[in-house]
């Protein structure tokens, strides 16, 4: 006699069907919990005590054994034909292995392994057992996360070799949608702006990258990632514009409400490059668009530009910031040009400067 397939599917909200019937939501969140880790760990008899330990760590032995067998109850009221799917023993539970048994979490394993990975992608409708926060579905939980990312990465690169860029880009916005911090999920999407000939939408998605890395963890863009951003700019620099005008990276949105801080630094710099040198120091809370504007004045002017960051685990090292400046590439390139004198006082100057 054939028995009916019962359709599981665990990434995203629990769904169960019976030959492609919906059958209702089970109206317990434990019974959820006990069916999933049945499911997922149907290799092998479970016992008890762990099952009730799992579900319930801060009850009592007792409490927890009489808890599993209430929720058991509840899962066999629920699941048609429920003893052909699940052997129950006086010490263990185990989800039988001859029932038939259509589950996504196992499809989608499968698709992943097999270098399917439209087809796993396709299969991943969220989270395991989106919603629920048991303590033993974290590591499975993100093991599985770490799965659709890979199959995210390898779907996208078959797209980009294909030349589906629109694909390629939603992939790549998925990919950062989950774990927004990724600096290479950025580049990713950069990069597949820039090969769609979208250059606007590009360097908005650098823009995106640096205000997201500033806010959360106060830091700038890899030198990677500003590589790829110099490539969205023809020429590797923009048009020069007067010091009063509103100047801006080519392809990106408008800076809006800067005229005042744009017109002097423009003006610092004119004064600068006439030769009375100036110092100039952007400061404000994060988000509010401060590497956006200083990104502005290094296209504006073309100038040689050197990076070096600062941190409060520098201690009291000395001119840590400038020595960086010196031995940056377009800067070092320059030094020797020096007269001598200023070559021997840079060692004292900077410490950590190589003594001429």
């Amino acid at each position: 006699m054939r028995q009916n397939t019962l359709r599981v599917r665990l990434l995203g909200p629990v769904d169960l069907q019976l030959d492609n019937q919906p059958l209702p939501p089970l109206d317990s969140a434990r019974a959820e919990s006990l069916l999933a880790y049945l499911l997922l760990h149907r290799d092998a008899p479970q016992p008890r005590q762990r099952l009730a330990f799992l579900l319930w760590p801060g009850s009592s032995e007792g409490q927890a054994q009489t808890n599993l067998r209430k929720v058991l109850h509840t899962l066999r009221r629920a699941l048609p034909d429920a003893d052909r799917l699940i052997e129950i023993g006086p010490r263990t539970l185990r989800w039988r292995p001859d029932a038939p048994l259509w589950l996504d979490v196992e499809r989608f394993e499968r698709a992943v392994a097999d270098g399917r990975p439209a087809e796993a992608v396709g299969l991943y409708a969220g989270d395991l057992l989106e919603g629920r926060y048991d303590d033993w579905l974290a590591a499975e939980r993100e093991r599985l996360a770490g799965l659709h990312a890979d199959a995210l990465q390898r779907l996208a690169r078959q797209h980009e070799q294909d030349h589906r860029w629109p694909e390629a880009i939603r992939c790549a916005e998925r990919l950062i949608a989950r774990d927004p911090l990724r600096e290479d999920y950025h580049r990713l999407l950069i990069g597949f702006c820039r090969a769609s000939g979208d250059r606007a939408r590009a360097v908005r998605a650098y823009h995106v990258c640096a205000t997201t890395l500033e806010d959360e963890l106060g830091i700038e863009p890899a030198p990677e990632t500003r590589v790829l951003y110099e490539s969205l700019v023809p020429g590797g620099q923009a048009d020069r514009a007067s010091p009063g005008r509103a100047s801006r990276v080519p392809g990106t949105p408008p800076l809006v409400g800067r005229d005042d801080e744009r017109a002097r630094l423009a003006a610092a710099w004119q004064a600068a490059a006439s030769g009375h040198p100036r110092l100039v120091l952007v400061t404000g809370e994060a988000g509010i668009g401060k590497t956006r504007l200083v990104e502005e004045l290094r296209a504006h002017t073309g100038a040689v530009t050197a990076e070096a960051r600062g941190y409060p685990g520098d201690g009291s090292l000395a001119y840590g910031i400038a020595t960086a400046w010196l031995r940056s590439g377009p800067v070092a390139a320059r030094v020797t040009r020096l007269v001598r004198p200023d070559l021997t006082d840079l060692p004292g100057c900077c410490p950590s400067w190589p003594a001429r």
